[in-house]
């Protein structure tokens, strides 16, 4: 179990934190990924899944279908 010690320390650290962060420099960081994230060319491909015949993207499809599919037949 925590102590409550413990539990106060944690606390006081997280509003440490939380008080201190530099809003202005966390604007600018923002900034920049946003901007790194525009020049990001992310181009989807329509696949087909051989074993139930499903259609989506190329990014997502691994995931649940090709060898995962369910109705793929067990070898």
């Amino acid at each position: 179990m925590t102590s409550d010690e413990t539990k106060r320390k944690i606390a006081n650290s997280a509003k440490e934190r939380w008080d201190n962060q530099d809003t202005v420099a966390e604007e600018a960081r923002r900034d920049k990924i946003r901007a790194a994230r525009a020049k990001q060319v992310i181009t989807t491909v329509q696949v087909t899944c051989p074993h139930c015949g499903k259609t989506g993207g190329n990014r997502i499809m691994p995931r649940y279908h090709f060898d995962n599919c369910k109705l793929r037949k067990s070898k």
